[in-house]
């Protein structure tokens, strides 16, 4: 990309930001803890989002309620920011930071989600959860991850399937499919998520399942 198209994206995405958020002449309720990201991650979100033709939001709380499954449906004060969305060769794509807080916790618990829209001809829902591993040892499947649900009777989880998920970027994650959806549940890092090679990940999965 031409360095100075992102020079001027990422001048527009700030002074996107700060005129949503810039502070008002007039007293205001105090807005929820997780309301929305910092202005260096929302630019560095539009910097991903301008290439792929995706649209960025600072903040939809209605994507907040698009999933059913854990850490969704928890806490108070629940919140999407730094939503990203649209289709890529067709296909539904949807990244944002999910947070909330929970009883008796000053801080809200953030997590970095992931999805690539698909179809599945069967129903119910795999979800595995990935283990602690220490850094010097190299685990097998069984010690690395946790099927938390399995739809009975298809044998979702190949050989290819594993070996797709040993993958070093998926060692902290949680990975759950569902008939319309591949998705990749992160607990936050220091940087944001690389949306690209996130989905190149979700689409092997996705490639794997339908050919078990």
């Amino acid at each position: 990309m031409d360095p100075w198209l992102i020079v001027v994206a990422v001048a527009a995405l700030a002074a996107l930001v700060w005129w949503l958020f810039r502070p008002s002449a007039k007293a205001e309720p105090r807005a929820p803890r997780a309301a929305s990201g910092s202005v260096t991650r929302l630019a560095e979100r539009g910097l991903e989002a301008l290439p792929l033709g995706l649209r960025l939001s600072p903040r939809d709380d209605a994507v907040a309620e698009r999933f059913d499954f854990p850490p969704f449906g928890r806490g108070a004060e629940r919140a999407a920011t730094e939503v990203v969305r649209g289709t890529v060769d067709g296909v539904e794509v949807l990244a944002f930071r999910y947070s909330f807080v929970l009883e008796g916790e000053d801080s809200p618990r953030q997590y970095d989600i992931t999805a690539l829209g698909t179809r599945f001809p069967w129903t119910g829902r795999l979800r595995l959860a990935s283990l602690p591993r220490e850094p010097s040892v190299t685990p097998g499947f069984a010690d690395a991850w946790r099927v938390d649900e399995e739809p009975p009777g298809l044998g979702l989880i190949t050989e290819r399937l594993r070996e797709i998920l040993m993958d070093a970027r998926l060692k902290a994650s949680a990975v759950v499919v569902q008939p319309d959806a591949v998705v990749l549940v992160d607990t936050v890092r220091r940087t944001p998520p690389d949306l690209v090679e996130d989905l190149m990940l979700l689409k092997s999965i996705r490639d794997a399942l339908r050919a078990a």
